[in-house]
Parts: C-alpha cells; sequence; structure tokens
C-alpha cells in the first residue's frame, strides 16, 4: 500500500514503531481492541521496567502514534533526534507534515496522521539511500 494512502490505526503505528522508533518484537493482535505490543528501544524505559522486560520477556503496548498527538510528537522528537528538521502545518482544512525534505503528498484530516505519514515517507527513503 502507498504511504500517502494509509489510514491512522494499528497497521500505520506498528509501521511507525518498527521503522522510526526502533521497537522490536512489535505484534499485533487482531484482537478486540486491536492490541499492539512489542519492545521499546533501550534507554526508552526506566532501567528496573526495561530489566523486568527483558527478565520475563513483557512487552509494552505501542502508543497509538497515527491517532494520539503525543504519541505522534514523539515521532517528531525521534525526528529531531535523528537530525531531521520538521514542518507541520494546517492549510485548505487539511494537515501537512514535511520530514527529511520529503513532504507527505496528501493532506490528512488529522496532525498525527500527517505526521506518521511524513515519518514513514523520510525513513524509507533514508534506508533506500543507505542500501
Amino acid at each position: 500500500m502507498n504511504i500517502d494512502e494509509m489510514p491512522a490505526g494499528r497497521e500505520l503505528d506498528k509501521l511507525i514503531a518498527e521503522t522510526v522508533m526502533g521497537w522490536t518484537e512489535v505484534v499485533y493482535h487482531r484482537a478486540p481492541g486491536a492490541m499492539l505490543h512489542g519492545v521499546p528501544p533501550v534507554g526508552t524505559a526506566r532501567r528496573e521496567l526495561r530489566e523486568l522486560v527483558d527478565t520475563l520477556g513483557i512487552k509494552y503496548r505501542v502508543p497509538e502514534y497515527s491517532n494520539d498527538i503525543a504519541a505522534a510528537f514523539e515521532v517528531l522528537k525521534r525526528v529531531i533526534a535523528d537530525g531531521g528538521t520538521p514542518q507541520l502545518y494546517f492549510s485548505s482544512g487539511k494537515w501537512w507534515a514535511r520530514l527529511g525534505g520529503l513532504n507527505s503528498a496528501h493532506g490528512t484530516p488529522s496532525a498525527p496522521l500527517a505526521i506518521c505519514r511524513a515519518a514513514l515517507l523520510a525513513y524509507h527513503h533514508t534506508i533506500k539511500e543507505r542500501s
């Protein structure tokens, strides 16, 4: 599926968690509530919790990056930490995001969705350049 056509939801959240945020062992459960669990990158969880995860194999719930503005801002923080300069704006009744020099080609009804689509475009482009 084209990134600019992906709807907000747990499938997009899974891609963001793995591609942008560095989560591992992300598993999508289609049970009621569409749960998404995984292991966050080292340094994002408190040391005690991280040790518990490593010891017992407990997984964390992946944030709803594409629907929750606070979680989407964590994506922006990651982009900035990786040297990116994000832009987010509202125009013509839609949200637009620009990350890593790439625009999301289509405006979206929500800022979190615009951020996630643009982040995936930027990180996929970066990954392709490294290959």
